[in-house]
């Protein structure tokens, strides 16, 4: 996942992608399916979670934005 600190637009070098987004309270804030570019712009600046899986996969990621 790049660019980390993001401008609001995150990319991932994974073809598909499923998950959601977490605040530093744990709240689920988004949700994305079968995307490559996530788009964190409508949330406010500060550290979310990346929780997602690929096909075999589960991953986790720390953001900040």
């Amino acid at each position: 996942m790049y660019p980390n600190p993001s401008n609001g637009l995150v990319y991932s070098k994974y073809p598909s992608l499923k998950g959601s987004i977490f605040n530093i309270n744990g709240y689920k804030v988004q949700t994305f399916l079968n995307e490559q570019i996530i788009d964190l712009s409508l949330l406010k600046n500060g550290i979310y979670f990346l929780k997602f899986n690929d096909i075999n996969k589960f991953y986790k990621v720390v953001i900040t934005k």
